[in-house]
């Protein structure tokens, strides 16, 4: 086991080392780049490979769940911030499928909370991507943020195929364990 995480962690460190220099070198094009259509070619590219960063980062995290190395950071994040720059990456995603992403974050939330931004963008861009490749075309997502109590609550609505009404939800089960 212990050789798997280890080989995991050094692929995907060897595999992103490289993507973060195209990702750096498109965005250098970009700035440069005075044609619209190529400039939005530009974004496509930039939002495809952070997409694929994510992927390997949860690899990385995979592999350090399976050997009990996980780290939360604790900082201050602007939840706000997180979760309008998580909805602009899937923007053009959205766009190209005719889908309005629509973002509701509750006005009660504080500007700055004790939290890991990095896993938050990434359980939010996990939902919204999901989303996106399951709702059809001309159809609407709706992301509900409020945060009560110290508990961020979420919540992803799409007009998508949904989820089989067999499959039992979390709560259900675990309380079916307990």
């Amino acid at each position: 086991m212990k050789t798997k995480a280890d080989f995991l962690a050094n692929m995907s460190h060897e595999i992103r080392t490289p993507l973060n220099a195209i990702i750096g070198f498109i965005e250098i094009l970009k700035k440069d780049e005075t044609d619209a259509q190529r400039q939005k070619y530009f974004d496509i590219i930039n939002s495809s490979g952070q997409d694929l960063l994510t992927i390997i980062n949860d690899i990385l995290d995979f592999s350090k769940i399976q050997s009990g190395k996980v780290e939360i950071e604790y900082i201050p994040i602007n939840l706000s911030k997180s979760f309008k720059d998580t909805q602009l990456l899937f923007f053009e995603k959205a766009k190209e499928k005719d889908i309005n992403l629509e973002l509701n974050i509750s006005s009660d939330f504080p500007e700055y909370v004790l939290g890991d931004s990095v896993k938050i963008k990434q359980v939010l861009s996990n939902l919204i991507s999901n989303a996106i490749k399951f709702t059809p075309k001309n159809k609407y997502i709706y992301i509900d943020a409020d945060y009560k109590d110290g508990y961020l609550n979420v919540f992803v609505k799409d007009e998508g195929i949904g989820i089989d009404k067999k499959i039992v939800p979390l709560q259900e089960n675990m309380e079916a364990q307990a």
